[in-house]
């Protein structure tokens, strides 16, 4: 099947530019994190089956990610009302898929896509991510907005 989106995503970026927060690797290197919002249950199926693939894989090609800066304004865009929510912070250098950098809305912003399922082990932390009293969504500690 051809994903439509596929072909008009631009701006194309190699994921090892790494944009994000990160961590460090066993040689000492800082690795950037990018952050996917996903339900609980969605994420308790992965963590059995150790992948997570979402519908946006068959119907776009690729599961949307996000940078530490982005991801509050995704979730107030995409997700206002919800509270059956986790964040997951997710090793760049543990994906055994591609990542791609690029803009399929038009603009410029570059949004971090996975071309294929996500192996559960490159998520290194599972944050609880409800909206606070007033709707609004807060970044987890330890999550820096870079």
């Amino acid at each position: 099947m051809i994903h439509p989106r596929r072909f008009s995503c631009m701006m194309n970026v190699d994921a090892s530019q790494g944009i994000g927060n990160g961590n460090i690797d066993g040689g000492g290197h800082l690795v950037a994190n990018i952050l996917h919002i996903a339900t609980k249950d969605a994420w308790d199926s992965a963590r059995t089956s150790g992948f997570y693939a979402i519908a946006s894989l068959k119907s776009e090609g690729f599961i949307h990610c996000s940078t530490p800066a982005q991801v509050l304004r995704v979730a107030h865009e995409r997700f206002a009302g919800r509270d059956d929510l986790v964040l997951l912070e997710i090793a760049e250098n543990r994906v055994r898929v591609e990542i791609k950098y690029e803009n399929c809305e038009g603009g410029s912003e570059l949004f971090p896509h996975l071309y294929g399922p996500l192996n559960a082990d490159a998520v290194v932390e599972v944050h609880e991510f409800k909206p606070g009293d007033d709707g609004a969504f807060t970044l987890p500690a330890g999550i820096d907005e870079g």
